[in-house]
Formats: C-alpha cells, structure tokens, sequence
C-alpha cells in the first residue's frame, strides 16, 4: 500500500527533514533516521497510526510536535448515559444536555471542566482562591491549610498555625501580625514564648545560605555524609527555593536564582535535577533524578 513517509536524519549539526512521497516500506529513501512515521491520514486516533512505540524516541522538547485546526467539526457523538465518575461532568447550561470532559488536572469535576470534585495521585482538591466556591487540583495547598493524605483534600490548619503538616494540630510555621511579633513553636504548637529554662533554637542543622552578607539568601549548601556540598540549578524553580527557605525557617521564597549568582561553591555537587512539588518539609524529600541518587554536575542554585 503505497504511504506518506516522513523521516528525521541527524547531519552534521542540524536536523534535515525529508519526505518521500508513494513509498513502499522497503523503499530506496535514505535509512539514516533516528524517528520513523507513517501516516496514511485518516486515521481516528493518534495512537491508530504506526510509530516506534511508546517512549522509544531520540527526540529533545524543542522537537515537540503541535497543530491548529481549522474550526470545529460538525459531527458529534450521542451517549446513553454521562458517567461523572469517569472524569466527564454533566452541562445542561445551554440547551441539549452535553457530557463534557473534565481538565486532565480534575480526576472528576462538577458544573464545568476545571471546577474539579476529585483529585489524581499526588494532587490534592485545593480552592481557587479563599472564599471561592469552585476547587482545582494542586500539589501545594493555599496558607493555613495542608494537604490531606487521607481526604486528598486542602484541609484548615489549626488557629494559630500559618503552615502544618499531615495533620492540622501540627504546626511548622506560626501566624504572626507583623515581623516584630515573634511567635515560638513549642510541641508542634505555637505559642507566645517558650517554657522557663526551655532554649530558642537559632539556625538549622544540615542545610545553609551562603556567599551573600545576608541571612536570608545566598548559595545553598547541603551537608550529606559529613561533607557539604552544592545543588545543580537543573531543573531549580521557585518550588525548589519554597522547600530550601522552610528548612531554614526563613518564610516562603522570593526567587529561585541560578546561574552561580553567589560564586561558584567548591567539593562537591550532591544534588541534581531537584523537583520538589513546593509541600515537602526537606529538601532531600524531593525528587532528584532517578531514586534520590546524588550526582556532581554544574552549576548551583541559590536562592
């Protein structure tokens, strides 16, 4: 059956594409591809054409593919029934009542597509915004208020706490009116001022800023296995920096900054590719390549 074929080829320094046109399988079309497509163009699916398989690429992002189409086609599909726990919501607003498809954040949702009921793994139901009545999906909750394991849910922390964790009576950060009203954390819960003959901690053990005359901001610095050591800036976002300045007990983060702005550290470099989803309580609770493993490339972050 004579097909479209549509192949990239690595030379020199440049992909080239090429297409042969009314090809055959075995045709004479130069062999020195890393992709191989064929596309007959009637396909219903995607997935119904032929390709390498799932994940078998040689490809970078700034490949990915895209398309624009030209306007909404006029045949639309009948159903006997829309089934809402299957990630499709019920809208009967304009008319003939339509089975529309919930956002990919939403697991199931209600009334419109991004107004989300429930969440997929690692998400958790989080209002827009306080007061609003719709939900989204988001890995990180709002302040004051924690992600549920249990409920999959934003749940309220206790009065009192501005962040908790797990549970809403266990406080790791406490509301304060301004930065002159200091607040202790005493048991997981905030209090006024700590018990006679208790000591206030100052600093935190096994993570530090430095290259900067501040105490709020510089190179990070991680001690593992006795020696300290850096973090590569790939893959570093505000999330990263979010997790970094809560170990420290230095508030949320302003900027996640890269590039070796605070000099270049010096030994080792014990973090690479970090993905923290902004919740987590220490930095090595985060993603990091494949299975927390530790490698040394450049550069570092800082925050």
């Amino acid at each position: 059956m004579a097909v479209v074929v549509r192949w990239v080829f690595w030379e020199g320094d440049h992909y080239q594409r090429l297409g042969c046109t009314k090809m055959i399988l075995n045709s004479n079309c130069p062999t020195r591809h890393f992709n191989l497509y064929f596309f007959l163009g009637n396909e219903t699916s995607l997935a119904s054409c032929p390709f390498r398989g799932w994940g078998r690429e040689n490809c970078g992002h700034n490949e990915d593919a895209g398309v624009v189409c030209s306007n909404p086609g006029n045949t639309r599909d009948c159903l006997s029934s829309c089934n809402a726990s299957s990630g499709y919501f019920l809208d009967t607003a304009d008319g003939p009542k339509v089975c529309g498809k919930c956002s990919v954040n939403c697991k199931t949702c209600f009334g419109n597509s991004e107004n989300c009921t429930s969440c997929p793994p690692n998400t958790f139901l989080n209002k827009t915004e306080p007061g609003n009545a719709t939900y989204n999906c988001a890995p990180s909750c709002l302040d004051r208020f924690f992600p549920d394991p249990v409920t999959q849910r934003c749940m309220p922390c206790d009065k009192g706490c501005y962040e908790c964790d797990v549970r809403k009576d266990n406080c790791t950060a406490c509301e304060a009116k301004n930065d002159n009203d200091k607040k202790f954390l005493y048991n997981s819960k905030c209090v006024d001022k700590c018990p006679d003959g208790a000591f206030i901690l100052q600093g935190v053990e096994g993570i530090r800023l430095v290259g900067a005359n501040s105490t709020t901001e510089g190179r990070v610095e991680i001690l593992h296995e006795g020696t300290w050591g850096t973090v590569c800036d790939d893959s570093f976002d505000i999330d990263d920096a979010h997790v970094i300045c809560r170990q420290l007990k230095l508030g949320k983060a302003l900027e996640a900054r890269t590039r070796a702005k605070y000099g270049q550290g010096t030994g080792k470099i014990w973090i690479d590719d970090l993905r923290c989803t902004g919740t987590e309580r220490n930095i090595k609770d985060c993603i990091m390549n494949s299975g927390n493993e530790m490698f040394t490339l450049m550069p570092y972050i800082f925050v």
